[in-house]
């Protein structure tokens, strides 16, 4: 049996599967360039070009991709080319755009448009270029190797992340299936309205906000409020309250709003699993390894659970104290000097450039935070050249490093322990 076939002149020849004589099986398929090994296939003996039994049938020569406005069209060639689509090298058979000039493997046109990975918040779009890009070159957000703003890339427009679309779509961080935004928005708001309901709404400014809401972590109704709370902390995450909030006006229960208005299901960059919020029971944080009574993100499959602080993390983080981007990662095989208390830990965030450390209670230290001793905010603050006879925290009255981080109010001259302001002595 004989195929024309529009990538080959010569007419190709049907090899079944169980003829092992053939020189079929020396060779690789011209179309997906792997083994032809014991398949089926077409070839040319007299070209040495074959193709699997499969390649050959379903190979079109104008395909319709879901990442590019134009159809790409089959170079039937042997050509070395760098696809567009996913900054990998090809040596056969590409499709092209003749008007954008764009050249992909013949797998990338069915690469898909949107996707949703376990290391992002936000769904992540197929772009061919970094247009905001202020350099040739900048990290990969999952591997954190160089990425060509030239190249294609999966992209999140919101918070600039970016990521190789090899990196983005493997099995352990991508599971194969497809949303685009207004599934997701969808899902967001279902979410939400799984964990509040909203009793009453009133008008602040031009946005109407739920006035009086029912939480599934309280019995009673939250009231919200734009004022101070002094000395009272957050029973979802352990933060000392700031405005806006909810409160109960029968017992002494207090939400940040953000805190009350958390989605039901949430992913980690590293778990695999969803994981679902609860707000019952003490449970040690896996990632900061601190015990903790607030919300909690857990998975329902396994013992890994997280506290709000570690889990509102993203992937790549921006911190005011280093110049440079964090990644996050788990379960190192090392520990790690954290740059923010001196801790050794194998959980973290690291810079790539310098190798700038931070463990996840420094991470997630907020940047001010209130305390009885000081009636003014306190700042959280990097680095320290007082005299070294000075260097005392005010409430515990013990030394403190100069190296390490600590809260000050400048007004007052107050310095404490970030351990002294959330945690022994809150």
């Amino acid at each position: 049996m004989e195929l024309h076939h529009f990538t080959h002149t010569h007419p190709l020849t049907f090899f079944e599967r169980q003829n092992r004589d053939n020189d079929a099986e020396n060779t690789n398929c011209s179309g997906c360039l792997d083994p032809i090994l014991e398949e089926s296939s077409y070839g040319c003996t007299q070209c040495n070009y074959f193709l699997h039994k499969k390649c050959a049938e379903v190979l079109p020569p104008v395909i319709q991709s879901q990442t590019h406005e134009h159809p790409f069209t089959l170079l039937c060639k042997q050509i070395s080319f760098c696809c567009d689509a996913c900054g990998k090298d090809g040596s056969h058979s590409p499709y092209v755009c003749f008007s954008c000039n764009l050249t992909v493997h013949d797998h990338c046109t069915s690469l898909s448009r949107t996707i949703r990975i376990i290391r992002h918040e936000h769904l992540l779009r197929h772009t061919y270029f970094l247009h905001e890009s202020e350099s040739e070159w900048r990290p990969c957000s999952i591997c954190h190797q160089d990425l060509s703003a030239d190249r294609g890339c999966y992209h999140c427009p919101t918070c600039d992340y970016a990521a190789h679309v090899h990196c983005a779509t493997r099995s352990d961080i991508w599971d194969g299936t497809t949303r685009d935004e207004e599934d997701d928005m969808e899902s967001s708001e279902a979410g939400l309205d799984s964990i509040i309901r909203i009793v009453k709404e009133i008008k602040l400014g031009e946005d109407m906000i739920a006035a009086e809401i029912e939480h599934f972590s309280h019995e009673h109704t939250l009231i919200f409020s734009n004022e101070g709370a002094d000395n009272k902390c957050c029973d979802g995450c352990g933060i000392p309250i700031s405005s806006p909030f909810y409160s109960c006006e029968e017992c002494d229960f207090f939400l940040h709003k953000t805190c009350a208005e958390l989605p039901r299901n949430k992913v980690f960059s590293f778990h695999q699993h969803t994981l679902t919020l609860h707000s019952d029971g003490v449970f040690p944080c896996r990632a900061c390894s601190i015990d903790s009574n607030g919300f909690s993100y857990r998975c329902e499959r396994c013992s890994f659970g997280l506290d709000l602080r570690c889990s509102s993390i993203p992937d790549t983080l921006i911190h005011q104290a280093h110049r440079h981007n964090l990644f996050v990662f788990f379960k190192d095989d090392r520990e790690h000097k954290c740059n923010g208390c001196g801790a050794l830990e194998k959980n973290g965030l690291q810079c790539c450039e310098c190798w700038y450390f931070l463990d996840f209670k420094c991470a997630t230290l907020p940047l001010t935070a209130m305390h009885s001793y000081d009636e003014h905010p306190l700042k959280l603050t990097f680095e320290d050249d007082s005299d070294p006879d000075q260097l005392y925290c005010d409430v515990c009255e013990d030394k403190r490093n100069p190296y390490h981080w600590f809260y000050s109010c400048n007004d007052c001259s107050v310095t404490i322990h970030p351990k002294c302001v959330f945690g022994k002595y809150p």
